[in-house]
């Protein structure tokens, strides 16, 4: 195992012998297995541990664990509490999200203070091909199918190399025990339930499976590397900007620049797809994502942070019981069936969803012209989505999609606020 991990250290150079080492250990095995490799192997650590305070005894569970395994092994650790409920509502993010800021948050904050040379996480190989697969489910590009980096900014991931299986048999050579989190027994999350039925049957298919989609993850990587380098050289050609996208009608390459220009900015598919459509076209018109706007004019395409107007509505998320009544400004889906992140957006041109007690779907704009939608208020008219589905037109009607049945154990309520230059927009909203 060290051995291994040594190898793959070098080979991607992820670590110095001088300067410390911050782990991230969370008590559970992955992080278990990195410090006792990272510290066989004579690396000058200091260990990281978050209590978020999510799984009540469980939490001080693991904090007392992490407390007694360094102090064994004379490791210096340090421990930070945090309100994540608290953090996530005042910030309208979801638990996942709030605890991943604080957690890195603070691992930046104290890298700096000691002056580390990096954080050291626990992804193995596992982790890698269940990102690879989720990627796949919800539709992906290149990125999307190299996997995890060995090194990212600050952060280096070096049991890359190694499977789930390799490090609890290290540890169990090791007699070394660690802490489990229940929740990942639960087949509420995505993830979980790949790694709990997808991958088990992938492997009747292929029992190398994980290692083969793994090797796929690393050529995509090389491709990727390459592709980025020939759009850096596009984009100097074509005289494309970080704020601006000059297009001219005979340019074959623009599907893939315009994709690589709107690249974490929010917009999706649907967008660049209409984007794209109208490049050639006369006169003026706008797109916005949840970061940015675009406008498009004279065949050239602006990219502007959003201001303080142009800004979304904040998406309100609540996992309750079945109400007792039914808030017509708010939307019920069932909970369990949802398997992806929702988004918010703004309508776009070839949007369609199924509207409730329908069994057709219906084109969006169809729709708000038969609510008596002004072109005012469809221009500021939001849909929530999980992935391709929409599944709400905000404030009006909510898709037959993932509704609440009788079986349904838990309800997702959905509500939206505005930001107080968008609110004086939207009042007045005609009755559906």
């Amino acid at each position: 195992m060290e051995s291994k991990v040594s190898a793959y250290i070098h080979a991607h150079d992820l670590l110095s012998r001088e300067g410390e080492v911050l782990v991230a250990l969370s008590g559970g095995p992955d992080s278990v297995a990195l410090l006792l490799v990272l510290s066989e192997l004579g690396y000058s650590l200091c260990a990281l541990h978050c209590n978020f305070h999510l799984r009540g005894e469980e939490s001080d569970r693991d904090e007392c664990f992490v407390r007694q395994f360094c102090q064994r092994l004379d490791i210096p650790l340090l421990v930070e509490h945090f309100d994540t409920i608290d953090y996530a509502s005042e910030h309208k993010l979801s638990i996942e999200m709030a605890a991943r800021e604080l957690r890195y948050t603070w691992f930046d904050d104290v890298l700096q203070q000691r002056r580390a040379q990096c954080i050291a996480v626990g992804h193995h190989r596992d982790d890698e091909v269940e990102t690879l697969l989720i990627n796949l489910i919800r539709g992906t590009g290149l990125r999307g199918l190299c996997g995890i980096p060995a090194v990212r900014d600050s952060v280096v991931r070096p049991l890359l190399c190694v499977s789930r299986q390799e490090i609890l048999d290290y540890l169990a050579r090791q007699q070394q025990s660690y802490v489990t989190d229940s929740t990942n027994a639960e087949r509420i999350a995505l993830r979980n339930r790949i790694r709990l039925d997808v991958l088990p049957l992938l492997r009747t298919l292929n029992p190398r499976i994980d290692e083969k989609l793994s090797e796929t993850c690393e050529h995509m990587r090389s491709v990727r590397a390459f592709l980025d380098e020939k759009v850096s050289e596009a984009f100097l050609r074509h005289g494309i900007t970080t704020q601006y996208f000059p297009h001219s009608s005979e340019e074959s390459e623009t599907p893939l620049l315009l994709h690589e220009w709107l690249r974490d900015k929010g917009f999706n598919l649907s967008q660049e797809r209409e984007i794209l459509s109208a490049l050639p076209l006369e006169g003026s018109r706008s797109w916005l994502s949840a970061t940015h706007r675009i406008v498009q004019s004279a065949h050239t395409l602006t990219l502007y942070p959003l201001t303080q107007e142009d800004s979304l509505p904040v998406l309100h998320e609540q996992v309750i019981d079945r109400p007792s009544s039914w808030d017509r400004d708010k939307a019920y889906f069932d909970a369990d069936l949802l398997s992806e992140p929702l988004s918010i957006r703004p309508v776009a041109e070839a949007d369609r969803m199924r509207p409730f007690g329908m069994k057709g779907s219906k084109l969006l704009s169809d729709l708000m012209r038969e609510l008596r939608l002004d072109i005012a208020q469809r221009e500021r008219q939001y849909v929530v989505c999980h992935g391709s589905d929409i599944l709400w037109l905000v404030g009006h009607r909510a898709s037959d999609l993932y509704k609440v049945t009788p079986e349904t154990r838990r309800v997702l309520c959905l509500s939206v606020s505005y930001s107080p230059s968008n609110e004086t927009e939207l009042t007045n909203v005609p009755e559906p």
